[in-house]
């Protein structure tokens, strides 16, 4: 018995070993890829809703299936500041900062956009959004006028974001989408007691899920496997990372990831989170990550559970994979809009409502 029990221990303790091995080779790999500057590459997202505990009323979800991607997106974490864009060099559809949020107002979609946005479910989303950005190319969708640009950006020294020069929350549809085609929520000022959330839509920042990585928890990390695998969660993590990639099933800690951050910054995380239903003070996100060339990081995926209720919740499923270009995007710090460009919105239910179909 004392022979079985030692040889139970030598091998729980050789699992560790490559456990921690593994972790050891994500990280570094982590570090490589942010010590070359900003990190672009192609965002993909989906909502996938849960069955109700309880059977459900009758009609549409309060959350809707959606999808969206291939979107260049770009990363600066030594700014805070990333942005998502349509494909083929078309403009930036959002713009992040660590207390900002700015999404581009539609306007004019061409027909396939159109289509695109009507075939969509009641609840409310900005994927639809982004998923006719993304297929129709920059003429499809909101890309009149209003570029970002540095010249009178409404930012500070420092490089966070001040609030922009117009705040309508209310029947800002009367202004033009030409001369302010940008709505803006700051997080950082939703009160703390607020938890009140939107699901279904993707409002947390490339950047936060980027941060994600650095909190790898190192006891999670597993091989992930092949596309032959039963596994239908696997086969599911695996369907975004390239073909003979060393790939693993990793779970990601906020709390581990928020390590470095002000107290000041975690605070706005936090309300991030509550903005966007994720459940629980310092959750754990299941996903994946892979290596890419050269021992830098080839992406990774994240699955946030969203949960509005008992009987309504969703997983939304963010992947970045970085280095895999489709035009657009750039490689530079992303320029936020000028003040002039913005209309404010007070909370991330006005915000998705406005550009909701």
């Amino acid at each position: 018995m004392a022979v079985a029990g030692a040889a139970g221990v030598a091998m729980s303790g050789c699992g560790l070993a490559a456990r921690q091995a593994r972790a050891d080779v994500i990280s570094t790999a982590l570090s490589h890829t942010l010590q070359n500057g900003p990190v672009s590459g192609v965002l993909y997202t989906a909502v996938v809703p849960l069955p109700p505990r309880r059977p459900a009323p009758p009609g549409p979800g309060r959350i809707a299936a959606a999808g969206a991607g291939p979107l260049p997106f770009v990363i600066d974490l030594s700014s805070g500041r990333s942005a998502v864009s349509a494909p083929a060099g078309g403009p930036a559809q959002m713009i992040f900062t660590d207390n900002w949020m700015y999404e581009r107002r539609p306007a004019n979609p061409s027909a396939g956009a159109a289509a695109l946005l009507a075939s969509t479910g009641a609840a409310p989303s900005n994927i639809p959004l982004l998923k006719a950005a993304a297929v129709t190319g920059p003429a499809g969708i909101g890309s009149t006028g209003g570029s970002a640009s540095t010249a009178g950006s409404a930012s500070t020294a420092n490089g966070a974001a001040t609030a922009p020069a117009s705040a309508l929350p209310t029947g800002y549809q009367a202004v033009s989408v030409q001369s302010r085609p940008w709505l803006a929520l700051d997080y950082g000022a939703l009160s703390s007691r607020n938890r009140t959330g939107e699901a279904g839509s993707l409002a947390i920042s490339p950047a936060l899920i980027l941060r994600l990585a650095g909190g790898l928890l190192t006891g999670s990390v597993e091989p992930l496997a092949s596309d032959s695998s039963t596994s239908t969660s696997d086969r599911s993590l695996r369907a975004l990372v390239p073909p003979g990639t060393t790939a693993y099933r990793a779970n990601f800690g906020l709390d581990k990831a928020e390590k470095g951050l002000t107290d000041a910054q975690k605070q706005v995380v936090a309300k991030i989170m509550t903005a966007n239903a994720v459940p629980g003070s310092t959750p754990v996100f299941p996903g994946a990550v892979w290596l890419g060339p050269n021992g830098t990081l080839g992406g990774l995926s994240v699955v946030i559970t969203q949960r509005l209720d008992a009987d309504t919740q969703a997983l939304l499923i963010v992947s970045l994979v970085i280095g895999s270009g489709t035009g657009g995007g750039g490689g530079g710090t992303p320029a936020l809009p000028g003040a002039q460009q913005t209309v404010s919105v007070s909370s991330l239910g006005d915000l998705i409502h406005q550009v909701a179909p």
